[in-house]
């Protein structure tokens, strides 16, 4: 079989999907209009917040489109234009070996940005800003291309060349610039906006806001931007940077992952996730938003104090579990972005803990003998020990949302 590039109109034929068992988008991308954008638009664009987007935008056509930024891999726009910026996922579910393909169709393109403010793709970029129907923008870039360090106020510190310069020269190098000047041209157009962080690290919200008042403020001292733009990110009424929470992993394919693509027929991006999708944000977008709530795995809160209970849950239980599992996982040889999934499907790292798990109880070593049940029964999906469960309903306190996240997943595991 001669595999087929995917394309908007390999979308259309019916009689390519047939039989293949593939999730399509139900929503006609060519009539909706574009309600947000998504700043650094990689895979995890499409695997995370992407994919809300599309699983609201069959019942809430209203959600509209999102468009992407991307300011540096320029070859991964191109391969994303030629598939008229589709991309497929696979879905890697709890049972070992299941995987479910999915085609990403909520992202209708992806401009690629870079410091010359003379391209088509600028001028492009500020007129999104001056659309009214824009709701909000996502940023999913790495922790390093903030270009600041932030230990805590309003502001933060310079770090890197190309933000010193930015701030120096009113230019747009650096990846902040390129933010900041998009707020710039929504606050002279008088338009509300959120920008929410995606990257994965604590108060993601209070760092991005410090980003752009530090941007902001330099700027409008030398004449860059207008007097009121520092007051106009300062106000949440009228731009508001929501703390969120963001679980989900989304990496590059491997060879099994290809191997499934070729039996489709397919050539296309791809991002694999795993099953597990959660998102928790503050709910403070001024301009409106899609009926998040609505979507699978979206929790809204009134506060970042509450957004972070689902932080601590996270780096206290979840990442310390991946952590342990990947650690053993090494030892049988799993490593790179694909360790802690086959390490967790492996029986002999079972058997392993077992083993262990005997050496604890004949020592009389209560703790271990604790925490490996809790091991082996996490492997298994059997019911979690009574005093992990405890321990998660303290952190959760209590907020109701923290408390529906956390049967969720209890939920998940006893399934």
């Amino acid at each position: 079989m001669i595999a087929r590039t995917l394309t908007q109109a390999l979308l259309d034929d019916a009689a390519f999907w047939r039989g293949k068992n593939v999730l399509l988008p139900r929503h006609d991308r060519r009539a909706l209009p574009v309600r947000s954008l998504s700043f650094s638009a990689g895979r995890m664009a499409y695997g995370h917040s992407g994919d809300i987007l599309q699983d609201l935008l069959a019942e809430h056509p209203d959600t509209g489109l999102m468009v992407g930024v991307e300011t540096h891999a320029a070859r991964s726009v191109a391969e994303l234009a030629a598939t008229d910026y589709l991309m497929t996922q696979l879905i890697y579910e709890d049972a070992r070996g299941a995987v479910t393909p999915k085609i990403q169709g909520a992202i209708q393109s992806v401009l690629f940005v870079d410091g010359n403010t003379a391209s088509l793709t600028w001028h492009r970029l500020m007129e999104l800003a001056r659309d009214p129907r824009l709701q909000f923008a996502t940023i999913n870039a790495p922790e390093g291309a903030y270009g600041m360090a932030y230990t805590g106020g309003t502001l933060a510190e310079p770090v890197s060349d190309a933000v010193k310069q930015d701030m120096r020269e009113g230019t747009v190098t650096s990846d902040a610039g390129k933010w900041t000047a998009f707020a710039r041209e929504r606050c002279v157009a008088g338009l509300p906006f959120a920008v929410v962080s995606c990257t994965n690290f604590s108060s993601n919200g209070h760092v991005t806001s410090a980003v752009f008042r530090t941007m902001a403020q330099a700027w409008e001292a030398a004449g860059f931007a207008p007097k009121g733009f520092v007051a106009y990110l300062t106000d949440p009424t009228r731009f508001a940077f929501p703390n969120a929470m963001i679980d989900r992993t989304a990496v590059a394919p491997d060879e099994q992952a290809l191997a499934v693509l070729d039996r489709l027929g397919l050539r296309s991006p791809l991002v694999v996730t795993e099953r597990t999708r959660y998102w928790v944000v503050e709910d403070c977008f001024p301009a409106g938003r899609p009926v998040f709530d609505r979507a699978e795995g979206v929790i809204l809160e009134a506060s970042y104090a509450e957004v972070k209970k689902y932080e601590d849950m996270k780096i206290r239980l979840l990442n310390m579990e991946n952590s342990t599992i990947g650690g053993l996982g090494v030892l049988l040889g799993y490593r790179g972005q694909y360790g802690v999934c086959r390490a967790m499907q492996d029986r002999d790292l079972l058997e392993l803990m077992r083993r262990i798990m005997d050496i604890a109880i004949e020592t009389r070593d209560h703790a271990s003998t604790s925490f490996l049940q809790w091991f082996v029964d996490e492997q298994v999906e059997e019911e979690a020990q009574t005093l992990d469960i405890v321990n998660k309903l303290k952190m959760a306190g209590d907020s109701k949302g923290a408390l529906l996240y956390l049967d969720k997943a209890l939920a998940k595991r006893e399934g």
